[in-house]
């Protein structure tokens, strides 16, 4: 029964579960060295990838649900680049809330779908823009020169507020919306 109708609001519990497993989620990205996380990766994660995981028989009921916010969390990553090595050009979301292949609206045949956005940066860590002109519209291609790069690591990012910190309510309203 809805709350309003002196019911205790389950469907609203269940929004702030989600967004607690999917802040649960958040921190195995951007805290890896937290002993939790070491603990979690190396006893459910082959290759240390949590981008990649996938639910198995066998894992813990805690792993499982911290999981199942995975593709929710996925959404709203926006990458920083910095050596551009650990973002993939096509399949990421890095210059918007999209991928560069869904900016586009092509068929991905012939595409390189394992090219890393360092592909397109030349020896001093600048876009290379003669490779970008052949990958991309004119459109997307300024929006990627445009881009500000810096020589650090890339870093992932919550896109869906401002400052780029994760924040639980926006996986509420982003649930909300499914």
């Amino acid at each position: 029964m809805p709350r309003k109708n002196g019911g205790p609001g389950h469907k609203q519990l269940q929004h702030f579960n989600t967004a607690f497993l999917a802040k649960a989620c958040w921190r195995c990205l951007k805290e890896p060295d937290s002993l939790w996380v070491k603990v979690m990766i190396a006893k459910y994660v082959q290759g240390g990838d949590v981008l990649r995981a996938a639910i198995k028989p066998g894992i813990s009921r805690t792993w499982r649900n911290i999981l199942s916010t995975l593709e929710m969390v996925k959404e709203g990553i926006r990458w920083m680049i910095g050596d551009g090595k650990l973002v993939n050009f096509w399949l990421d979301r890095w210059v918007s809330m999209k991928p560069v292949i869904e900016e586009l609206n092509v068929d991905s045949h012939g595409a390189n779908l394992d090219m890393m956005v360092a592909e397109v940066m030349d020896d001093n860590g600048a876009w290379n823009r003669e490779i970008i002109d052949l990958l991309v519209s004119p459109a997307i291609g300024k929006q990627i020169l445009g881009y500000p790069l810096s020589r650090s690591h890339d870093l992932i990012t919550w896109g869906y507020t401002k400052n780029g910190c994760f924040n639980p309510a926006t996986t509420i309203v982003q649930e909300m919306q499914i």
